[in-house]
């Protein structure tokens, strides 16, 4: 943003992404003189994530390219478009170059029948009342985590082969049921001894079709070479679930 000691503004891109992939943003940027000889600051927007970045007085554009910061964040697409923005605020003078988005790198799927084609490689997981069975939503079956949901609790689990110190990229898509009424469902994820926790709300409950799912995404670090994978729903927590990725993130 011109005359950036008194304005504030960035730029913008939307970018094509693949829902629940997970992207590296890699950029170099600069602070400037022309506000004073202090720390700018720079945000970067990914969709719905925001990472903040600072350069102080050795790296301002006036020292030359070489003296350039090498800025890095990551971002979970969320859907097939996703915006792309360098902001910063008043009294913040930053320049910037050289942006690139890839996707990043991963090793291959971990996971056994993570498309859910009946219950192989899958045993049902703490379960009080129904079971785990199959769902259909708009010709795709998928995983009720545990039937007769408003008055029972359960999920199911997959004991994988991971390599200790490892960190791996768990994906997945999800939707909440309306049969406990339209609110949000909780489903909990469980990765050896990382939990997370993932809601769906009334605009993405079953009823609706297979295209208004949420897709998921975490991570963990392996301690070991065996860590079981849970995904799990409470009382009148009523979710069904498809398409499980587990794939080690590599650089």
């Amino acid at each position: 943003h011109g005359n950036c000691p008194r304005t504030s503004g960035g730029v913008k891109q939307v970018l094509r992404t693949t829902p629940g992939k997970v992207y590296a943003v890699n950029f170099l940027y600069w602070g400037g003189h022309w506000d004073g000889h202090d720390t700018d600051i720079l945000k970067v927007i990914m969709g719905t994530k925001t990472s903040t970045f600072r350069a102080g007085r050795h790296h301002e554009q006036r020292l030359g390219y070489s003296r350039a910061l090498k800025g890095r964040a990551t971002f979970v697409a969320k859907s097939t478009s996703t915006p792309l923005m360098f902001w910063s605020g008043r009294s913040q003078c930053i320049d910037i170059d050289s942006v690139v988005v890839r996707p990043q790198l991963e090793g291959r799927n971990i996971v056994k029948n993570g498309a859910f084609n009946g219950m192989a490689h899958w045993a049902q997981y703490r379960h009080h009342g129904g079971h785990a069975h199959m769902h259909v939503i708009s010709g795709n079956k998928v995983m009720h985590l545990h039937g007769n949901c408003p008055r029972t609790s359960g999920g199911v689990k997959q004991v994988l082969r991971t390599k200790p110190g490892r960190r791996y990229n768990v994906r997945f898509i999800y939707w909440g049921g309306h049969w406990d009424g339209h609110d949000t469902d909780i489903l909990t994820v469980i990765m050896g001894r990382t939990t997370r926790r993932f809601g769906a709300g009334r605009n993405h409950e079953q009823r609706l079709g297979y295209s208004r799912g949420v897709h998921g995404s975490t991570s963990f670090v392996a301690r070991s070479r065996r860590t079981p994978l849970m995904f799990w729903a409470g009382r009148s927590q009523c979710i069904d679930m498809d398409n499980v990725v587990v794939a080690e993130q590599r650089r």
